[in-house]
């Protein structure tokens, strides 16, 4: 490659590692905890840059030691991507922190490649097993966020999204392109990829930075459509007469243990779904549901029964503390107990 041109693409990975780093560090700084997964990727995707920098910038060979060094950090790339994507915007339960272990397998290849020393060179095999791995590992794991996410296309949200489609979309292709390029005869297309992903992670910057609510509305949305999904073959009409009665009738709102679960069991539905229809048909929580039924009684129980202490009736109808009562209270009357007595004392004198 000529020298200019060779200078100007590794300035092209150098500008885009250091945008990945700023990403991290303003994810880091803005949101703290929460973004240590999101912070992670975009960084190790700043990690993979700097090495395509040291090669190409700095003639280190691939076989160096600090050219193998963040091996098993691209190999964590797929993995944490997915892994954010699966606890931030979708309904995945349990832990998948064991699809990290693609990075053991990254070091074990790296490692295995620099104990052979000054052989390494004549393993050349092993170092296209290592990239090729890296490459293949990070493009299966984007296949499966896109197969989750698919619903982006849908006709009522695509316009939303065509910036964040097009953008993985592009990042897909240029995966692929390096997959290719690691066939002999086809190089060209390896730094055709290399140099694609500063574009992927200046664009993606540049994408949250005017689209700052974006993951709260994918969020959003897919839980929209999850509900519909869970829910739509429910005759939720009649279930919720079955909980109009049930409410009514037998007040286990009173009980300060109810929660979800038994409820669920009540209707024979999962809690997911009883959540989404409380959701979808009434625009409310669990706790605001139960609570709202606590307040109601508790009400009629300050007007009724005035000389029982306010604490009393918070504990009656289900509230398991005085804090828990006038915090849920001030926020369906947006009174205190103690001020809404006072006014039923003061209208009735």
């Amino acid at each position: 490659m000529l020298e200019p041109i060779r200078t100007l693409a590794a300035s092209w990975l150098f500008a885009g590692a250091v945008v990945a780093f700023i990403w991290a560090a303003t994810g880091l700084l803005k949101n703290g905890r929460k973004a240590v997964l999101s912070a992670y990727f975009v960084a190790a995707c700043g990690v993979w840059l700097i090495s395509g920098y040291c090669r190409l910038g700095t003639n280190l060979s691939p076989y160096d030691f600090f050219s193998l060094l963040p091996v098993p950090v691209i190999y964590s790339i797929g993995p944490a991507i997915y892994l954010w994507v699966r606890d931030n915007l979708t309904t995945a339960e349990g832990s998948g922190y064991y699809h990290l272990a693609w990075s053991v397998v990254g070091a074990g290849l790296a490692l295995s490649l620099f104990l052979r020393g000054p052989n390494a060179a004549e393993s050349p095999e092993l170092l296209w097993i290592i990239y090729f791995g890296a490459k293949s590992i990070t493009m299966g794991y984007l296949l499966a966020i896109l197969s989750r996410m698919f619903w982006l296309t849908d006709v009522e949200v695509r316009d939303r999204y065509t910036g964040l489609i097009l953008l993985c979309s592009v990042a897909l292709l240029a995966l692929f392109a390096g997959l290719i390029g690691s066939i002999p005869g086809w190089q060209i297309l390896r730094l055709v990829s290399a140099l694609t992903l500063p574009g992927i992670v200046i664009g993606g910057f540049l994408f949250g930075l005017i689209h700052p609510d974006l993951i709260h509305s994918l969020k959003e949305d897919y839980q929209i459509r999850y509900a519909r999904s869970r829910i739509s073959h429910l005759d939720l009409d009649s279930i919720e007469t079955r909980l109009d009665r049930l409410m009514d009738e037998e007040r286990p709102y009173l009980d300060e243990d109810f929660n979800l679960a038994a409820l669920s069991a009540e209707l024979d539905m999962t809690p997911h779904q009883v959540s989404e229809m409380l959701n979808s048909r009434l625009g409310c929580s669990f706790p605001d549901f139960v609570n709202g039924y606590r307040i109601r009684a508790a009400l009629q129980m300050l007007r009724e029964e005035r000389d029982r202490s306010i604490l009393s009736i918070g504990l009656a109808v289900g509230f398991n503390s005085r804090s828990s009562f006038h915090r849920s209270f001030k926020k369906h009357t947006g009174k205190t107990p103690r001020s809404y007595r006072e006014e039923i004392m003061t209208g009735s004198s």
